[in-house]
């Protein structure tokens, strides 16, 4: 039996347990420790799951696009902007890594293997992208971030804006996790 739909609509837990769930992307999100217990509440005891899950925190940054365009300060300012988005506490989107995720499935109850892979692609750069990552209203942005320097974030979304059209290489880097279900939770 197949299933594709969001995991918060499933109950607690499942009269028909799965043996095997395969996903992509599922534990992304503020609540990664709720995605790891639904899964849990769907398999059955010993079942597993393999799931891929890209890690924002390892994968191209706005600032590999822009780097050469840019003097050397305002890089600088661009890259610390960076470090704290992808190290920020309270950014559950882009502040987590492949140890993050087996912490949480261990949590949750599983015996997790992680394994990182990385593949590069030919992006091209949309508008939708530029708004996303410059959107005043999500502190999790770099529109946000770089409030205090208005200049330079024109000058980046600008910059951006010119290659939007053109393709750019494009890594991601994807955790994939297998996870066995131990034993049923007290």
């Amino acid at each position: 039996q197949a299933f594709c739909s969001d995991l918060a609509s499933y109950p607690e837990k499942s009269p028909n347990p799965y043996d095997f769930i395969i996903g992509r992307n599922i534990f992304t999100g503020p609540d990664r420790e709720a995605s790891f217990n639904a899964v849990f509440s769907l398999l059955e005891p010993g079942g597993k799951g393999v799931f891929a899950q890209i890690i924002p925190k390892y994968s191209s940054r706005v600032s590999d696009i822009v780097k050469g365009k840019l003097d050397k300060d305002e890089l600088e300012t661009l890259l610390e902007c960076e470090s704290v988005l992808y190290s920020d506490s309270e950014n559950n989107i882009m502040n987590w890594d492949e140890e993050t995720l087996s912490e949480a499935a261990i949590s949750a109850g599983f015996t997790p293997v992680c394994r990182l892979r990385t593949f590069s692609e030919k992006r091209y750069i949309t508008g939708r992208d530029i708004e996303n990552w410059f959107n005043m209203e999500n502190s999790a942005s770099y529109g946000y971030s770089l409030r205090s320097r208005p200049q330079l974030a024109e000058k980046v979304r600008n910059l951006l804006l010119m290659t939007a059209g053109e393709g750019i290489t494009w890594k991601s880097v994807w955790a994939v996790i297998e996870l066995k279900k131990n034993q049923e939770r007290d």
